[in-house]
């Protein structure tokens, strides 16, 4: 006698569920105290309930009442429990138990408290991003279970879970069976599982073909759904979905959605094929293709070509069509129906058709179809077969015009790479030059420059080349991904170049060619959000944020915000931190599509702090440099003079440098013209001053009397003055968002003390501070104009030049009251636009 299995026996003893056995080790019915319900399905009821003997929360699946006889439910119940019990993943509902209550089965699962992803989906909740970010996670989570040994075969957006935490949990392994396994609860012909997420092999009720890849399928339907908000296929009933499954091709998620991103289409149509192995070969396949589309980076999944296209049209028409010419040719031996012209027409059709099919050149073939076409006048089945062969053609011509720009893009990086080597090269062959180089050394330069200007040449031919060689490939077969892709990316990483350097015109032409390349991304450039969080030291500040936006003039004026901090948009702004005892201080920051999310401590300090005329610059971040090669440094938190020092201030060195009884210091620093002494003072004279211009910022110093000054203040003050660096005085300038004048973008004269300011008889400096345009983030004046400013670094060490930093009253060229204009003078130099300013460091405060 054949020993019976576990599943006939609870077939036998759930035939009369009123006499149900209970086996010793069942679960006591008082072990749970039941709470809320959870859920309800068609065969089973969820509740939230409490274990009372492990103290700790969790659900109870529960048959329904109506279930409580049916054996085959029970058996797929306990079923459900063996196989979910194997697995143990962060996002796999675990199974604890499974036992009887009152007559009826019971699971005893983790309590998982969110909501389905079929909730979040009806409550338009999920946006596309976030839910490639959870179906990666799923699929991970379904490779697991597929590891070991178990497919799932309902997986669907009411079987996810999603925590109140974001966790992604699969959950109910009630249809899940072992791989390569065939029971009597699913043999073949039996339709298991939701027809609108099943695999075709499922519909049909093709068991022997259910595999890893009938899950993969699942996934691929619910991405569909991510992206366009139904399941892949709809019908009036359950029959009618069936068959649409098996027989027909879902519409592309962008007919739908024209917003679906097209990487994740290719996605979600490789895992839907209806040959199984065409789709993703495992779950983490499909997970790792999510990633990419994620990270940014070219997907697996392909567009069908046009031989998989033209697969799909001979198997649907051309195999009828010869079927049929086959049928009137026999009828036309018996004379029956056509004429001997049209039996020749026929068989003529029917040669040139196998000339065509059978003709590997596409280029060749397409022209052969053609000729077919003119023959064979007004044959629909000859005018689609031509459609085909002139789009495998194109897709021909498309793939060696590729090929070709992959060459040259090869050789682009060649010459790159040959640059990166030579031009140190050559720079440091021409450092090591001077008057007692050989003409052997120098012809050895006039070599090494012609070498690299020829590349510098070749470079720009090879990549106008490549962009011309992959434009023509996307001419020729639009739906060719490779040379759209290369193409989009190029002129992706030239908007995001374009858009750092602050370059609109460049942004506006990259932002035109990916709106024809990937319309997708050129929505792209304007979607850029960020977020800020700060905190206060000492702490407790309030903080008001405010935006930089243009106002009536192209200056950037401020606007309180009214966006959530967790959801900025790119742009410029600035906090003001206020707290009792402490100077309210300016904390401007960028959003950038570089630098998304700003947290910062912003350090407060008093009024002794920091002192009369003063400026704190809290410590930040700061865009440098010129527009094409900007970068991102960190400084500290500096105190800044928040105007250039005057001759009011200057007069107290001098007369303390008198007290001192040091005529040689004296003489050497008081300024060449334009002083007398007074009342025994050296004081400016300027009689269109009332005060003799005291309020003027010192000018016609050299770098030794500026850095002379700064010492004395420096042991008069206890605290470590000096000239700034030239990093630090344009980082104070141009604030966060690295703008090219402290109050914007644009230029104009009236912001700024300039030599095209005043009329020419008015020229010169302007007591500090008369332009109240000329501010920047901080709120330090006149960093544009008025007069050019001392630094303490060399500009250029070879030739002994001080870096000096502004634009002065008597320059007439705009371009030098930019903050990245470079300028620098000879270290006696004094000129009368020539003065400086004072900052420290915080740190060294006592």
């Amino acid at each position: 006698m054949q020993p019976q299995s576990l599943d006939d026996a609870m077939r036998g003893a759930m035939k009369d569920a009123a006499t149900v056995h209970m086996p010793p080790t069942l679960l006591a019915a008082t072990r749970f105290e039941m709470r809320e319900e959870l859920g309800r399905g068609g065969t089973a009821v969820v509740y939230a309930a409490f274990d009372k003997k492990l103290q700790r929360e969790v659900a109870v699946k529960v048959l329904r009442e109506e279930s409580r006889g049916d054996a085959e439910m029970a058996i797929r119940f306990r079923r459900e429990a063996e196989m979910a019990a194997k697995l143990t993943h962060a996002n796999i509902v675990t199974v604890y138990d499974v036992g009887w209550e009152a007559g009826r089965m019971i699971l005893v699962m983790e309590l998982v408290r969110g909501r389905t992803l079929a909730e979040a989906l009806n409550a338009n909740e999920v946006e596309i991003q976030k839910g490639a970010e959870i179906l990666e996670t799923i699929g991970r989570a379904v490779h697991y279970a597929h590891g070991s040994g178990i497919i799932h075969r309902d997986l669907k957006p009411g079987n996810l879970l999603l925590t109140a935490a974001g966790v992604a949990k699969v959950a109910d392994f009630g249809l899940a069976r072992k791989i390569d396994s065939e029971t009597a609860l699913t043999q073949t012909g039996t339709t298991l599982g939701t027809p609108w997420y099943m695999a075709p092999e499922q519909a049909l009720g093709q068991s022997a073909l259910i595999s890893v890849r009938t899950d993969v399928y699942a996934l691929g339907a619910i991405l569909y759904h991510i992206l366009t908000g139904r399941a892949p296929h709809q019908g009036d009933n359950a029959a009618d979905v069936i068959r649409r499954v098996a027989f027909e091709d879902p519409l592309p998620p962008g007919a739908l959605n024209p917003g679906a991103p097209r990487d994740l289409e290719l996605v979600a149509l490789r895992a839907l094929e209806k040959n199984p192995a065409r789709r993703y070969p495992d779950a983490a396949s499909f997970a790792d293709d999510l990633r990419r589309f994620l990270d940014g980076d070219r997907v697996l999944a392909r567009p069908p070509s046009p031989a998989r296209k033209a697969e799909k049209w001979v198997r649907k028409h051309v195999a009828l069509s010869a079927a049929g010419t086959v049928f009137l040719l026999a009828l036309a031996s018996y004379g029956v129906i056509l004429s001997v012209k049209e039996v020749q027409h026929l068989r003529e059709v029917q040669a040139r058709t196998a000339e065509v099919l059978s003709e590997p050149d596409p280029e060749k073939a397409a022209r052969l179809c053609a000729a077919l076409a003119g023959f064979a006048r007004g044959d629909k089945t000859v005018e689609g077969l031509l459609r085909i062969k002139q789009a495998e053609a194109r897709h021909h011509n498309a793939e060696v015009k590729t090929r070709e720009g992959n060459a040259a893009s090869a050789r682009v990086k060649v010459i790159e790479a040959d640059l990166k080597i030579l031009l140190p090269e050559r720079d440091a062959l021409f450092a090591s030059m001077d008057t007692t180089t050989t003409p052997e050394r120098r012809h050895e330069l006039y070599v090494l420059n012609a070498k690299i200007e020829a590349l510098k040449t070749e470079l720009s031919d090879k990549q106008t080349q490549v962009l011309h060689l992959y434009a023509t490939a996307v001419q020729a077969d639009p739906n060719y991904l490779e040379p759209r892709r290369f193409l989009s990316n190029y002129w992706w990483r030239r908007f995001k170049r374009a858009e750092w350097a602050g370059d609109a015109l460049h942004m506006a032409e990259a932002r035109g060619m990916l709106n024809v390349f990937e319309p997708g991304r050129s929505r792209d450039c304007d979607n850029v959000q960020g977020s800020v969080a700060l905190a206060s030291d000492p702490p407790g500040a309030a903080i008001e944020y405010f935006r930089y936006a243009e106002g009536k003039d192209p200056r950037l004026v401020l606007g309180k915000v009214e966006d959530p901090l967790e959801k900025l948009p790119g742009g410029s702004y600035l906090a003001i931190l206020r707290l009792d005892g402490r100077r309210d201080t300016r904390f401007p920051f960028a959003i950038s599509r570089k630098y998304k999310n700003v947290v910062a401590t912003v350090k407060l300090l008093t009024e002794a702090e920091i002192g009369a005329d003063f400026v704190h610059v809290p410590a930040g971040r700061f865009i440098l440099g010129p527009d094409e090669k900007r970068k991102l440094r960190e400084m500290g938190d500096l105190v800044v003079g928040k105007y250039e020092v005057t001759r009011a201030e200057y007069a107290e060195y001098l007369a303390a440098l008198k007290a001192a009884g040091d005529p040689v210091e004296l003489r050497k620093r008081t300024p060449p013209d334009g002083w007398t002494e007074r009342e025994g003072r050296l004081v400016p004279g300027a009689p269109e001053y009332a005060d003799g211009g005291l309020r003027l910022p010192m000018a016609r110093v050299s770098y030794w009397d500026a850095r002379k000054y700064c010492a004395w203040r420096a042991q008069r003050d206890g605290l470590p003055w000096r000239l700034p660096t030239t990093t630090e005085r344009e980082a104070i300038a141009r604030g966060a968002d690295g703008r090219a004048f402290p109050w914007g973008p644009t230029f104009d004269w009236i912001w700024t003390n300039g030599g095209r300011s005043r009329p020419t008889a008015e020229l010169g400096a302007l007591p500090v501070g008369s332009n109240p345009a000329d501010e920047c983030p901080y709120g330090i004046m006149d960093l544009a104009g008025n007069v050019k400013e001392w630094c303490s670094n060399w500009q250029d060490k070879g030739v002994r030049l001080r870096g000096v930093r502004g634009g002065g009253s008597r320059d007439m060229d705009w371009i030098e009251f930019r903050t990245t204009f470079v300028d620098g003078d000879p270290e006696k130099e004094t000129d009368n636009d020539i003065g400086f300013r004072m900052v420290r460091t915080v740190e060294a405060v006592k």
